[in-house]
C-alpha cells in the first residue's frame, strides 16, 4: 500500500512496517501471557518448555515487529508477505543474520537500528525454537 500526503507530511517509509495489527484484546491478551499471568483456562500443554518460550521476550518483539509478514503458528501470525518460518524452520543463526541484515522487502532491522542485539538475539532464539510447531492452544 502506498500513501500520499497532499500536505507534504512526511509518511512512514516501507522501512518503518507497522508494529501490529492485533486487536486490543489480542494485545492484551499477549501481554499478559508475557508477564506469565494466566490469559484464560487452557487445555495442559505438551511440554513446560513450550509455555516458556510462548511467554519469552522473543515472542513479543515477533508480535510487535515480524506477525505482520510472517507466518509462524507458535505466534499465532499469518503473515504472507515473507516467507512461512514453520516451512523454513531457520536455525538461530540464520534469523539472526536476517534480522540484522534484512533482504528482499524485508528492513535491515539491526543495521538500521530498529532492533537492539539484545531483541534480535531474543527474536533469533524464540523463532529457532518454535518454528514447525503447532498453532498454540485458544
Amino acid at each position: 500500500m502506498l500513501v500520499f500526503s497532499v500536505e507534504a507530511e512526511p509518511e512512514a517509509s516501507a522501512g518503518q512496517l507497522p508494529k501490529s495489527e492485533f486487536s486490543t484484546i489480542e494485545k492484551e491478551a499477549l501481554k499478559l501471557a508475557a508477564e506469565g499471568k494466566e490469559v484464560a483456562p487452557e487445555e495442559p500443554a505438551e511440554g513446560e518448555g513450550e509455555a516458556e518460550v510462548a511467554a519469552s521476550p522473543g515472542a513479543e518483539v515477533f508480535t510487535q515487529n515480524c506477525a505482520t509478514c510472517h507466518t509462524l503458528a507458535a505466534a499465532g501470525a499469518k503473515g504472507t508477505v515473507g516467507p512461512n518460518l514453520d516451512q523454513l524452520k531457520p536455525s538461530e543463526s540464520t534469523v539472526e543474520k536476517q534480522v540484522i541484515n534484512g533482504g528482499g522487502a524485508m528492513p535491515a532491522f539491526g543495521t538500521t537500528k530498529i532492533l537492539t542485539p539484545k531483541e534480535i538475539k531474543e527474536v533469533s532464539k524464540f523463532v529457532a525454537a518454535v518454528a514447525g510447531g503447532q498453532e498454540p492452544a485458544h
